[in-house]
């Protein structure tokens, strides 16, 4: 009998933990209408002419130092930066929006 309360406290205190973190995500996204033009600024700078200029500054710093060094890593992690920073804006819209149920 001691065994199954003992389960029924671990994994009770789990499930409600569960419950209270995702009930807390549910108003993730919505309000703080003082923060849109700080939002709409910083994605603008990413997804533009910015974004676009370090993405490829990344890029090339990754070429050239994979002439250097003779091994392709640096290519991969200047391809990587640059996707980073291309693509992270729409996951985020995509991660935060996803958590409105």
């Amino acid at each position: 009998m001691m065994k199954y309360i003992n389960y029924f406290v671990k994994y009770g205190a789990l499930i409600a933990f569960i419950f209270f973190v995702v009930a807390s995500n549910v108003f993730a996204g919505t309000g703080g209408t003082e923060f849109t033009q700080l939002y709409d600024l910083l994605t603008g700078w990413t997804t533009g002419v910015l974004g676009k200029s370090i993405a490829l500054a990344a890029f090339l710093v990754g070429m050239g130092f994979t002439v250097v060094q003779q091994s392709l890593v640096p290519v991969a992690v200047g391809i990587g930066a640059a996707a980073a920073l291309a693509y992270t804006p729409a996951v985020l819209d995509g991660i935060i929006v996803g958590m409105i149920f």
